[in-house]
């Protein structure tokens, strides 16, 4: 177990703050954890401190179900720790010494979980999460890998973590305080197209992802030609020079939406102008190469030169192009500004990676992005061009564990990706109740009977009970109540009976069924989820009835009604968790 000083110096490295009330605490370091909430460390002044030298507010008592399951943190709820020195808790019975629990930690990584706990105590929504490698806890300082896949069981917050990972690696700059700020940032750069979402499924291909041919009809004839995916297209714009920016003004026109194909203008009015940015492209094109004179007449723009530009849609404009076309020439001539962009490949593992990637897989690894001193470039199969991958394009993935086993990945995406872990965090459900049933006990306990049935891989996440939590949190009990009912029949119970095919014993020793006898002297069906029928062959099948099977079942399996009251009883889902806490106390 760690001393006190090594946890001074862990801390330290977290980046906790040191409290500065005292000149010389003589007994103590004393940290802020925000919103008023402290924990110390003990100290003497010629020694270390061995014996549970961490001190946590009397408030971390209500966590216990959470901090008694950390690995590496020992804690004895029965024996309050007092000293003076923890000036910062309340007194012990009132009128004596401030007092608070001591804690035994085993090294840096279980401070960080003990951390994590405790953090999501004091804040609702943490916006970031310790995890065992972290060095600082304002994860928006991160530096992000080229190539990411968070990884784990559904319901862990994949999805929300990577819309932050997204805009952090396309706009490392941006600093948020909220989460409407960052998703209304998050959406602009979709807007912009520096963010790009894409689903693999078994049926996506190489085609679709980098290059293929594509059919069309003109004239009742079949034409192929070369289309690119959206792998190959972010890549190419992640080259490219932008020129025009959404939000610039030119003359009484703002541009508001720029994609591949469209870049739309807000008039004065307010009315809506889009225009084709293959043809502002091409008119710049023949601007930049002296062709096209603003200061002339506009109905001379076009003329003198071979093009097949409709000229309504240049010089019905004039106003817009002639501050336009010279704005786009002066940011040409700058020295290019590198835009990070990110494609989002939801899904990663249900593709067939050989067939999507094909030969890019290699140059999908950091030394052999372009611009570096190892850098590849290969040919493509269809176009034909010499491809490479630039250097400010960031790859973020999701996997979700439980769909196929991260020990079967392709071994070439595991070498190229850093693979970030998302499992469940009852903590960010800290004490909330609901009709007295403890979230977080209840998703704890449920994970810890699944990880022994089956694995940990197929644990249930805290984000299904994060609405029941909003709800809550707004003083909605009945709603919440109602929705932790939803939780349950639609999301929870149907995804057991995927995880263990239907193998209704095993979904009765998560939800505790077999052992809610123990707990209740009132009808035990009243309680139980899924319960147990004895099968009587005979009335079934007759007197005669003899059957072929040496171990015939007994007994069948039923799922209580979406209209059972079982749903509505506080007490079933209490009693999920209700034998486990006693028999802890037993041993303990």
């Amino acid at each position: 177990m760690l001393s006190s000083n090594e946890i001074h110096q862990e801390l330290d490295a977290l980046g906790c703050c040191i409290e500065n009330g005292k000149v010389d605490l003589s007994y103590a370091y004393e940290y802020y954890l925000g919103n008023n909430n402290y924990l110390y460390v003990k100290r003497k002044k010629n020694h270390d401190v061995k014996a549970s030298p961490l001190v946590v507010s009397p408030d971390a008592k209500k966590l216990r179900h959470l901090v008694d399951v950390l690995d590496g943190v020992i804690v004895d709820w029965s024996k309050p720790a007092k000293s003076t020195s923890y000036r910062r808790f309340p007194k012990f019975n009132g009128n004596e010494s401030p007092y608070g629990y001591a804690l035994s930690v085993r090294d840096k990584y279980a401070i960080a979980r003990l951390l994590d706990v405790l953090y999501a105590e004091i804040n609702e929504e943490p916006s970031y999460e310790l995890t065992e490698d972290l060095d600082m806890i304002d994860n928006q300082n991160l530096e992000q890998p080229l190539n990411q896949i968070f990884y784990g069981p559904p319901g862990t917050g994949k999805t929300f973590h990577t819309l932050e990972a997204s805009v952090k690696a396309a706009t490392p700059s941006f600093k948020w305080s909220t989460r409407e700020e960052l998703k209304a940032h998050y959406d602009a750069l979709v807007e912009s197209n520096r963010i790009r979402f894409v689903t693999f499924h078994q049926s996506y291909g190489y085609e679709e992802f980098v290059e293929g041919l594509s059919a069309k009809t003109e004239n009742g004839h079949i034409s192929y030609y070369e289309k690119n995916g959206v792998f190959k297209q972010i890549c190419l714009e992640a080259r490219s020079k932008e020129l025009i920016f959404v939000g610039d003004k030119f003359n009484s026109y703002e541009v508001t939406g720029i994609s591949n194909e469209l870049i739309t203008f807000r008039k004065k009015n307010g009315n809506v102008l889009p225009i084709s940015r293959k043809l502002i492209e091409e008119v710049y094109a023949h601007f930049k190469a002296g062709k096209i004179n603003i200061h002339a007449p506009k109905n001379t723009w076009l003329s003198g030169f071979s093009n097949t530009i409709e000229s309504y849609f240049v010089t019905g404009y004039d106003g817009l192009y002639k501050e336009m076309l010279p704005k786009m020439q002066d940011r040409d001539s700058e020295p290019a500004v590198e835009l990070n962009y990110v494609l989002v490949i939801d899904e990663i593992n249900r593709g067939n990676i050989s067939k999507i990637f094909g030969e890019l897989i290699t140059l999908l690894e950091p030394s052999k992005r372009s611009g570096n001193a190892e850098s590849l470039e290969l040919v493509l199969p269809y176009s034909g061009e010499r491809f490479s991958v630039p250097n400010n394009l960031y790859i973020i993935g999701t996997m979700n564990t439980a769909d196929r086993s991260l020990a079967i990945m392709d071994t070439a995406l595991r070498r190229r990706f850093d693979f970030v872990e998302m499992m469940p965090t009852p903590a960010l459900l800290g004490d909330v109740e609901v009709e007295g049933i403890e979230l977080g006990t209840l998703l704890h306990t449920m994970n810890q009977r699944i990880e022994v049935l089956y694995d940990r891989e197929h644990a249930l996440g805290h984000a299904f009970f994060m609405p029941v939590k909003k709800f809550i949190d707004s003083g909605e009990s009945e709603k919440a109540f109602a929705e932790l009912q939803s939780v349950f029949k639609n999301k929870i119970i149907p995804l057991l009976e995927e995880y263990f095919y239907e193998d209704w014993d095993k979904i009765r020793l998560v939800l505790g069924d077999n052992q809610k006898a123990i707990t209740s002297a009132e009808d035990i069906s009243a309680l139980q989820f899924v319960r147990n029928h004895p099968i009587d062959y005979q009335l079934l099948f007759g007197s005669h009835y003899e059957s072929d099977d040496y171990e015939q079942p007994t007994s069948q399996y039923h799922l209580a009604s979406p209209l059972d009251g079982v749903w509505g009883n506080p007490k079933a889902y209490k009693a999920i968790y209700a034998t486990l806490g006693t028999h802890q106390n037993a041993d303990s």
